[in-house]
Protein backbone atom coordinates (compact mmCIF):
# COMPACT_ATOMS: atom_id res chain seq x y z
CA UNK A 1 0.00 0.00 0.00
CA UNK A 2 1.30 3.45 -0.95
CA UNK A 3 0.23 6.38 1.14
CA UNK A 4 0.34 9.75 -0.54
CA UNK A 5 0.56 12.77 1.69
CA UNK A 6 -0.45 16.06 0.19
CA UNK A 7 0.98 19.13 1.76
CA UNK A 8 -1.36 22.08 1.75
CA UNK A 9 0.10 25.54 1.68
CA UNK A 10 -1.01 29.06 1.05
CA UNK A 11 1.14 31.61 -0.74
CA UNK A 12 0.63 35.13 0.53
CA UNK A 13 0.86 37.93 -2.02
CA UNK A 14 1.21 41.52 -0.83
CA UNK A 15 2.82 44.83 -1.73
CA UNK A 16 4.66 47.62 0.08
CA UNK A 17 5.22 51.02 -1.52
CA UNK A 18 5.87 54.39 0.09
CA UNK A 19 2.94 56.47 -1.12
CA UNK A 20 3.92 59.45 0.99
CA UNK A 21 1.30 58.90 3.66
CA UNK A 22 3.79 60.01 6.30
CA UNK A 23 3.24 63.54 4.97
CA UNK A 24 -0.56 63.45 5.27
CA UNK A 25 -0.63 65.69 8.32
CA UNK A 26 -3.35 67.93 9.75
CA UNK A 27 -1.29 71.06 9.04
CA UNK A 28 -1.42 70.09 5.34
CA UNK A 29 -5.22 69.87 5.39
CA UNK A 30 -5.62 66.16 6.03
CA UNK A 31 -7.80 64.58 8.71
CA UNK A 32 -6.16 63.80 12.04
CA UNK A 33 -4.56 60.36 12.25
CA UNK A 34 -4.20 59.84 8.48
CA UNK A 35 -0.42 60.21 8.56
CA UNK A 36 1.45 56.89 8.77
CA UNK A 37 5.13 56.48 8.10
CA UNK A 38 6.75 53.64 6.19
CA UNK A 39 8.03 52.43 9.57
CA UNK A 40 4.45 51.99 10.81
CA UNK A 41 3.57 49.86 7.80
CA UNK A 42 6.71 47.78 8.22
CA UNK A 43 5.83 47.17 11.88
CA UNK A 44 2.52 45.73 10.63
CA UNK A 45 4.39 43.71 8.02
CA UNK A 46 6.73 42.21 10.63
CA UNK A 47 3.76 40.36 12.15
CA UNK A 48 2.66 39.00 8.78
CA UNK A 49 6.26 38.21 7.81
CA UNK A 50 6.64 35.96 10.85
CA UNK A 51 4.49 33.36 9.08
CA UNK A 52 6.36 30.50 7.45
CA UNK A 53 4.17 30.66 4.33
CA UNK A 54 5.72 31.38 0.99
CA UNK A 55 5.31 35.06 0.14
CA UNK A 56 5.41 37.07 -3.04
CA UNK A 57 5.98 40.72 -2.25
CA UNK A 58 5.84 43.61 -4.71
CA UNK A 59 7.83 46.68 -3.65
CA UNK A 60 9.98 49.54 -4.84
CA UNK A 61 13.75 49.30 -5.31
CA UNK A 62 14.45 51.32 -2.14
CA UNK A 63 12.39 48.98 0.10
CA UNK A 64 13.58 45.64 -1.30
CA UNK A 65 16.42 45.06 1.16
CA UNK A 66 14.18 45.92 4.10
CA UNK A 67 11.55 43.39 2.98
CA UNK A 68 14.23 40.72 2.52
CA UNK A 69 15.74 41.44 5.95
CA UNK A 70 12.38 41.12 7.67
CA UNK A 71 11.62 37.82 5.92
CA UNK A 72 15.16 36.61 6.79
CA UNK A 73 15.47 33.33 4.90
CA UNK A 74 11.80 32.38 4.74
CA UNK A 75 10.49 31.40 1.28
CA UNK A 76 10.08 34.79 -0.35
CA UNK A 77 10.00 36.22 -3.85
CA UNK A 78 10.45 39.98 -4.00
CA UNK A 79 9.31 41.64 -7.21
CA UNK A 80 10.67 45.15 -7.65
CA UNK A 81 8.54 47.67 -9.53
CA UNK A 82 9.32 51.30 -10.23
CA UNK A 83 5.79 52.72 -10.10
CA UNK A 84 6.77 55.95 -11.84
CA UNK A 85 8.06 54.04 -14.85
CA UNK A 86 5.46 51.27 -14.80
CA UNK A 87 2.47 53.61 -15.00
CA UNK A 88 4.00 56.55 -16.85
CA UNK A 89 1.82 56.01 -19.92
CA UNK A 90 -1.52 56.06 -18.11
CA UNK A 91 -0.82 58.49 -15.25
CA UNK A 92 -2.06 61.51 -17.17
CA UNK A 93 -5.28 59.70 -18.12
CA UNK A 94 -5.94 58.70 -14.51
CA UNK A 95 -5.20 62.23 -13.29
CA UNK A 96 -7.54 63.72 -15.90
CA UNK A 97 -10.39 61.44 -14.78
CA UNK A 98 -9.80 62.22 -11.10
CA UNK A 99 -9.88 65.97 -11.72
CA UNK A 100 -12.92 65.81 -13.99
CA UNK A 101 -16.06 67.30 -12.44
CA UNK A 102 -18.17 64.35 -13.60
CA UNK A 103 -15.99 62.18 -11.34
CA UNK A 104 -15.56 64.52 -8.36
CA UNK A 105 -19.25 65.46 -8.32
CA UNK A 106 -20.13 61.80 -7.69
CA UNK A 107 -18.05 61.77 -4.52
CA UNK A 108 -19.12 63.11 -1.17
CA UNK A 109 -16.78 65.94 -0.11
CA UNK A 110 -15.44 63.83 2.78
CA UNK A 111 -14.42 61.11 0.28
CA UNK A 112 -11.99 63.47 -1.42
CA UNK A 113 -9.79 63.25 1.71
CA UNK A 114 -9.99 59.46 2.18
CA UNK A 115 -6.85 57.34 1.73
CA UNK A 116 -8.32 55.07 -0.94
CA UNK A 117 -9.05 58.12 -3.12
CA UNK A 118 -5.81 59.89 -2.24
CA UNK A 119 -3.58 56.89 -2.90
CA UNK A 120 -4.24 56.95 -6.61
CA UNK A 121 -3.69 60.69 -6.67
CA UNK A 122 -0.40 60.34 -4.82
CA UNK A 123 0.78 57.51 -7.06
CA UNK A 124 -0.08 59.31 -10.27
CA UNK A 125 1.40 62.55 -9.01
CA UNK A 126 4.80 61.00 -8.33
Amino acid sequence: MVLLVMKSSTTIITAYFDIGRGDWTANKGFREKLARSVDVYFSYFERLAALENEMIIFTSPDLKSRVEAIRNGKPTTVIVIDIKKKFRYIRSRIEKIQKDESFTNRLEPRQLKKPRVLVTRVCIGM
